[in-house]
This record gives C-alpha cells, structure tokens and sequence, in this order.
C-alpha cells in the first residue's frame, strides 16, 4: 500500500522527496517506485478527501482508507509539494492534479482574507440530521441512498462503484461505531473498469465522476463545517508559501504566487515586531511569542521560492536579513547547529536542539536547506562555513537513524552536489524570458538556485 511502517500511518512527505532526490543521484529506479505507489495510493484512498480537495492527517489502518479526519496546514504544504515533485521527474498529469486540487482546498477553506493561512480543521463536526451530536467524519462521510437521492439512479450507482460505496456503509475498521451506515470515499475501480462495468465510454464516466463531486461539494457545504484552528503561524505558513510559490512556477498559476505573496505580507506587516524579531502567533488582531528557530528557518525558506518565483529582490533582501538573526539569536557557537529557542527567550534549564524529522521538519533541517540556498545565492562563505558546522554537530545521531531525519538529508544532497546556480538574463515578463523560466521549472532539478538579471544595464544597477 506504500508509505512507511503499519497503523496510524503519516503520509511523511519530506520522505518521499528524498527518495526522489536519491532516484535523480543514483538512478535507482526502486526508489522513484517507491514514492509513486505511496503517493498513488495515498490519492486513491480515503485518506484524502475527493469532494473537496486536501489530506487528513493520518490513516488509521495500514490501507490509506481510514483517516483521522482532522486537516492541518503543514500537511498540505509538504504534500503539494511532493506532488509536485513527482510530476516534475514523470511528467504524469495525475500527480499535478492532485497538488491543484489541494492548492484550491487551502485557498477556498484555509485562507484569511488580508492574507495568511489558517493552522487545521478539526477531525470532529456535527451530523447534519442532529447539529448537537458531533461525530468524527461526519460532515465527509455519505450514505448510499442520499448519494442516489443527490446524483439520480445512473450518475449514482456509477459514483458508487467507483468509490466502493455500500448500503451498510464501507468502514473496514470501526472501533468508536462512529461510521455505522456511512461511506467513506475512496478509489476502488480504476475509471476503465468503472467504463467495462457498466458499458458506458470512459469518457463519459469521467463526466459523470466530475460533474458529481461538484454537486456533492455543492451539498456538502451546507453542512456544519469541523472546527477551524484560525490562529495564523508563521512556521506553517512559510512552508505553505514555499509550496505555493513553487507550484505556480511548477504549473505556471498565477493565483498561486499571488496567494503566496499575500501570505509573506500579511507577516511582514502583522506577525513581526518594529525591531524586526519574528513572532510566532497570529489571531484575531493579536501578535504573541517569540518566533522559534521553525519560525524563522520555514519563513525563510518561503521567501527563498518567493523570490525564484517573482525574481523581486526584496524577498531575497529580507531571507537574507532574517538568517542573519536567525543565526544571532539561535546559533550554539560551542557545538554548532541551532537552539529551539531564541537567546532572548524564557530562560530554561536546558535550551534544546532538534532535528527529528517527523510529520514536520525540523528546523535545523530547514534552516540547513536555507543556508545552503543562500550561500550559492550570494557568494558569501560565512553561510557555507555554518551549514559544514550544522552537518558535523549532528552527524552521528543521522548515521545512526538516517530515516529518521529525511529533511536533513535533503539539505546533504544540495549541499554534497552536483548543484546548479542557474542565472537568467533578460527582460523581466517577455515572452523569451518566461520561456527560459519555464524551462528550468517544468525539469525535476531539486538542487539548484535560480537569479534573475535585468537585460538593461540601468534596472540592474537599482537592484545592486
């Protein structure tokens, strides 16, 4: 069924980026199979949510079919992102659609509207015969007879077999009772089969599979809604703007960077104090906690792709500005590598450093990644100098679990090389330009930084 390891299974997706990455190093095929059985069978199961976009956190069973309903941000972020990853190295459509279908599920039903991502959904909601009664699932889950009474007899049954849907419901484990008499979707016939079945062109089963999750997300929104988490933190949101900046080079979408750069606003403007120290939290008008190193190494990271994305070189400006008091307020200049903490923070008795990579990177990971990054970007050695620091501090531990610390490795990989500085000569917007932009971003070059230059001599001088 791919993926790592038995029930509850994480969808681990900085894991499947390094096996791509080790693919495009060593040309081990078994590797570029490993992460297309996971992420194809992670799209097909109910881990993921077909009506409207986005994965659940985890799968309950070894099968991908029985979620823990709850949403979180960081999720979607990395997944799109290996999606996306994927499509690039095999080209195959299937893997992009998925990254589009959850880019629109955050910017629909995660999105503030001055800019920011809210953190999660809630797993639990209220059933919508009984609002006072709050069940896990219960605002995705269907029966049989109200998906015939939604779609008709034919676009019904057709919709059911597709998505294995039973009278009795389709849970293959249930311990809570919770999914008595509900369905919960997942592929269990390819759209061939679905067309053999019931002698209808597969082009027709496609339309008929389209024009139905419409109307049951038309339904379903009508619904009580999970829960929202509307806080907007700045570690989460700067993986969903690296991801979102990403995929609109990656599919060349518009909104994507636009929603990426409103993002990175809103936290220039609202989430960082006059000094320029990063904070942590946002909600509802209040700006709390002093930002930790994931504050500053993920936000980091986005405005890196923010800036190969739109060439605007204040991003650029600004992760720079950032990783230097990233490395003043959180560096151990005894042993290398970085605290958890900030040096202006509470003080503890003992300051930690982790780089666990578990359903979130660690920041040392990402911090790791973003040096590099800035080092080939900028020439400067001081960046380079701290990276072969980072990776020496915690060599042993990655020696001994190297699974354990997959965004680690990635960053190893970059800094290890080949690498390539990619530098882009032109006139910003013209149709030569954006095709050599595009070129560069439609290949799977994961080690690589991308700059941009200004044909005229005098809009180069302003950006210098």
């Amino acid at each position: 069924y791919g993926g790592f390891g038995g029930a509850p299974k994480f969808p681990m997706g900085h894991s499947l980026s390094l096996l791509l990455r080790y693919w495009k190093r060593a040309g081990e095929t078994k590797s570029l199979e490993m992460v297309e059985k996971t992420l194809s069978t992670m799209a097909k199961g109910g881990i993921y949510d077909h009506i409207g976009g986005g994965f659940h956190r985890y799968s309950t069973d070894s099968q991908w079919r029985v979620p823990h309903f709850e949403k979180m941000l960081y999720d979607q972020a990395i997944l799109s992102k290996a999606y996306l990853e994927a499509y690039q190295a095999t080209g195959k459509e299937e893997y992009a659609n998925i990254a589009k279908e959850i880019f629109e599920y955050v910017l629909r039903d995660m999105s503030h509207s001055e800019g920011g991502f809210y953190s999660a959904e809630d797993a639990d909601s209220s059933l919508p015969e009984d609002p006072k009664t709050k069940k896990e699932g219960a605002f995705y889950l269907w029966g049989k007879k109200e998906i015939i009474d939604i779609l008709g007899k034919e676009g019904g049954e057709i919709f059911s077999y597709y998505f294995s849907i039973e009278p009795n419901g389709n849970a293959i484990q249930d311990p809570q009772g919770e999914f008595k008499g509900k369905n919960i979707l997942y592929v269990a016939q390819t759209k061939e089969e679905t067309a053999l079945h019931f002698k209808v062109p597969i082009k027709e089963i496609e339309k008929i599979i389209k024009n139905s999750k419409g109307k049951l997300l038309s339904i379903r929104s009508k619904r009580p809604r999970p829960h929202l988490d509307d806080k907007i933190l700045v570690d989460w949101n700067g993986l969903m703007i690296s991801s979102l900046a990403f995929g609109s080079r990656v599919l060349n979408e518009p909104r994507y960077r636009q929603a990426a750069e409103r993002s990175a606003q809103f936290i220039l403007k609202n989430i960082i104090r006059k000094d320029g120290r990063l904070l942590h939290r946002y909600r509802e008008g209040e700006s709390v906690i002093p930002g930790t190193i994931e504050d500053y190494a993920f936000f980091i990271h986005g405005l890196f792709d923010l800036y190969e994305t739109t060439f605007n070189p204040e991003y650029l400006i600004e992760a720079k500005k950032l990783t230097k008091e990233m490395l003043h307020l959180f560096w151990d200049e005894s042993n290398g590598g970085f605290f958890f903490t900030a040096d202006d923070a509470e003080e503890l008795l003992v300051r930690q450093k982790e780089i666990y990579d578990g359903a979130i990177p660690s920041g040392n990971s990402v911090a790791a990644l973003d040096l590099i990054r800035l080092a080939r970007l900028t020439m400067e050695k001081e960046f380079e100098t701290k990276v072969e620091l980072l990776f020496k501090a915690f060599s042993n531990e990655i020696s001994q679990m190297p699974n354990a610390y997959p965004q680690m490795l990635i960053a190893l990989d970059f800094a290890l090389g080949p690498s390539k500085e990619i530098a882009i000569v032109g006139e910003i917007g013209s149709k030569e330009t954006m095709e050599m932009i595009n070129i560069v971003y439609k290949r799977f070059i994961p080690n690589k930084v991308v700059a941009f230059r200004p044909a005229s001599e005098k809009e180069s001088e302003s950006i210098v």
